[in-house]
């Protein structure tokens, strides 16, 4: 595990939430994290605001991730019907309430770009 996800676990620990605006971590209530831990998160924000960045993509999509049971393969859940499908297969997570492999977040990143990139085209029909 990394130290960035380390830390990221004990601010969770701590009943933290951390999220991204795009160029700061918006931490809440940051009156619960302890010292030791704001020096870390300050020495850590870049690759902090990194690390959120898929997540923070797939939240203002308002897509949801599915980690399949048996192969742990990520998968988009776009909407109720797709969580429906999968529901015996896999477990449904809100993207920051899941930890992603690295394997896992590439993938994830693949398909969020292709869906992306199929939405702008259409957009542009």
């Amino acid at each position: 595990m990394s130290d960035v996800q380390e830390l990221l676990d004990a601010i969770q620990a701590a009943g933290v939430t951390i999220q991204s605006n795009g160029t700061n971590l918006v931490i809440q209530p940051a009156s619960r994290v302890p010292a030791h831990l704001k020096e870390r998160l300050r020495e850590r924000k870049a690759e902090i605001l990194r690390r959120l960045e898929l997540e923070i993509r797939l939240v203002s999509l308002g897509i949801s991730i599915a980690i399949d049971n048996g192969t742990s393969a990520a998968l988009l859940i776009f909407g109720e019907s797709d969580a429906m499908v999968v529901k015996d297969m896999a477990r449904i997570y809100k993207p920051l309430e899941v930890h992603l492999t690295a394997a896992q977040r590439r993938e994830l990143a693949k398909d969020v770009d292709y869906y992306e990139r199929l939405a702008q085209r259409r957009q542009k029909q």
